[in-house]
C-alpha cells in the first residue's frame, strides 16, 4: 500500500478487520474473566504493531528475530497485556 496507492483502501480495511477481530475477542475474555481488566482497542492495536514489527523482521530473515522468537515475544508481551501470567516457551 505504500508503493501502491491503489492498496491502501484494501489494507485499511484488511487492518480494520483483523482489528476488530482482536478487540471483540479480548473485550470477550474480559467479560468472561479469562483476562485483566485493559482496554480492548489498546490491546489490539499493540497486537498488530507487535505482529507487524516482528513480521517484517522475520520476513527479511533476520538472524537476531527467528520465528520462534518472534511468537514468543509476542505472546509474552500479551500475556502481560491481559494478566496471564508466565507463558510456556
Amino acid at each position: 500500500a505504500v508503493r501502491h496507492t491503489e492498496l491502501r483502501p484494501v489494507a485499511e480495511r484488511l487492518y480494520a478487520r483483523l482489528h476488530q477481530w482482536f478487540a471483540v475477542e479480548i473485550a470477550a475474555g474480559v467479560r468472561d474473566g479469562e483476562f485483566h481488566s485493559c482496554d480492548p482497542e489498546a490491546v489490539a492495536d499493540h497486537t498488530l504493531a507487535l505482529i507487524d514489527g516482528f513480521g517484517v523482521r522475520t520476513l527479511i530473515g533476520d538472524r537476531r528475530v527467528p520465528l520462534k522468537r518472534a511468537r514468543q515475544a509476542v505472546q509474552a508481551a500479551l500475556a502481560r497485556e491481559l494478566g496471564l501470567g508466565e507463558q510456556p516457551r
